[in-house]
């Protein structure tokens, strides 16, 4: 009898322990994962939902896919949203704690009763490689059609905090009046998702119209040259799209809640006759001749008959080239009628400006 009583206590502290065990397992495995398995369901009656991947946030709304907006579930390092102002803002402290509650801990948030994930999707394009490369060839790289804000494999509609895009501005006019296409990479900021997914249109519509405009604004007085080395302007032309604050009037940031943050110049493409494609493209090797004359001294008669024929030095190395005087008569055709003896050779160049004529 006397041995009973630690056996009891053993058998008591084991079965302590099996409970105890047990609760852990419920509390730390089974509830997360019911939890987990509620928050991926969009349905009213379902009060949290899961949180979005990293780099992207949710939208929720009142009642239906479309309905009011309700509130942002983000999960964008050190960033966070202010609700009553509708802005992306460096998180604070006090945020920071307030987002290691049980619920986000487990990547969870509570939405409340009668909720749902907005789904409005957004259409874009970005540039990248469409082909691989075979034996011989390079692979080959063009516009891919993306989108977000809509259901995709069972997974919520997700937005990002930074969107990559590629704008095209077309048939954009130079000073001498050749079109060309011009690709853009665009990194753009989501400042303030209300004003941004709510307001009248989306704010990529804005955003490429914006663009373009400016775009063509900006390249309507510039030569070939010029362009390939206006690279870093048209980033800061761009950028001024922006507006200094939220509110000033007509800036990117307070028409559509959106902010240039980065742009690169992919290429232009020349629109135009095979035989035009075929001269703007001799230009680059044509360049790279004229410098190199400049430095030895050598071209020095080609260099004075461009300059009496108005066009400039960065192409006067080609004009005795077979399809370099193609590209020089055409950059100041507006201007200038060549008139040609023979073996590329200039006889004369009328620059006398028609009045009336733009």
């Amino acid at each position: 009898m006397p041995n009973s009583i630690p056996v009891t206590l053993v058998v008591a502290a084991a079965a302590a322990l099996a409970l105890a065990g047990l609760a852990v397992f419920i509390v730390e495995v089974l509830f997360p994962k019911a939890l987990i398995t509620l928050g991926n369901r969009d349905e009213w009656q379902v009060p949290i939902r899961i949180r979005p991947p990293q780099g992207e946030f949710y939208v929720i709304t009142k009642g239906t896919p479309n309905g009011p907006f309700a509130m942002i579930l983000s999960s964008i390092d050190e960033i966070a949203y202010d609700e009553r102002a509708d802005l992306f803002h460096p998180s604070r402290p006090e945020e920071d704690s307030a987002a290691s509650d049980y619920l986000s801990q487990h990547g969870l948030a509570w939405v409340g009763f009668n909720k749902r994930f907005l789904s409005r999707v957004i259409e874009y394009a970005k540039w990248g490689k469409v082909e691989e490369g075979t034996s011989g060839t390079g692979p080959k790289w063009g516009l891919i059609p993306k989108a977000c804000g809509m259901y995709r494999d069972g997974k919520p509609p997700t937005y990002y905090y930074r969107h990559n895009l590629t704008v095209v501005v077309e048939k954009a006019k130079i000073n001498s009046n050749f079109p060309l296409d011009i690709f853009l990479n665009i990194t753009v900021k989501i400042e303030s998702p209300r004003r941004a997914l709510f307001f009248e249109g989306t704010w990529i519509v804005k955003l490429i119209a914006a663009v373009q405009d400016r775009v063509r604004e900006h390249v309507s007085d510039k030569d070939l040259n010029e362009l390939r080395e206006d690279k870093q302007a048209l980033t800061m032309v761009l950028r001024a799209l922006n507006g200094l604050t939220r509110e000033e009037e007509g800036g990117l940031r307070q028409v559509a809640g959106v902010a240039i943050d980065d742009v690169q110049f992919v290429m232009y493409d020349f629109v135009g006759t095979a035989e035009m494609i075929a001269a703007t493209q001799a230009v680059g090797i044509a360049e790279l001749n004229a410098k190199a004359a400049k430095i030895t001294g050598e071209g020095e008669r080609d260099r004075r008959i461009a300059a009496a024929a108005g066009i400039k030095e960065t192409v006067a190395a080609f004009a005795t080239h077979p399809v370099g005087a193609t590209v020089a008569v055409a950059e100041s055709i507006s201007t200038a009628k060549p008139k040609v003896l023979g073996g590329n050779i200039f006889s004369s160049v009328n620059i006398e400006e028609k009045k009336g004529e733009e």
